[in-house]
């Protein structure tokens, strides 16, 4: 597949985005965390957790989550229902992030 991706000269962006789709696809969960732990990924982990939210794996979504940084890590905690983690994450940064309590806060009410 390597060898493929430099004979048609795929961008290293589009080659992440196409192998973490795949492996998704494929719920080859170990897989994805070992591609994400390769080397400094040129794409977001933001998409890893969304890729395994969207193919119904909340828990290894989790593992993504806790190397964004708050801004990102809270909304995604409460798409996966880690209501708990996402107030305590929020409450821990509610001095230079005050929003984040006001959508946990707006998240519990419905």
């Amino acid at each position: 597949a390597e060898a493929l991706r430099v004979e048609f000269r795929v961008p290293e962006k589009r080659w992440w985005r196409l192998k973490l789709a795949g492996l998704s696809q494929a719920h080859a969960w170990e897989e994805l965390w070992r591609f994400s732990q390769a080397r400094r990924a040129p794409i977001s982990l933001r998409l890893f957790a969304e890729a395994c939210i969207e193919h119904d794996a909340p828990a290894e979504a989790e593992r993504y989550v806790r190397r964004l940084p708050p801004a990102e890590a809270v909304p995604l905690l409460l798409r996966i229902g880690a209501v708990d983690g996402a107030r305590r994450l929020a409450a821990a940064n509610k001095e230079k992030m005050p929003e984040l309590l006001k959508l946990v806060a707006e998240h519990e009410r419905g």
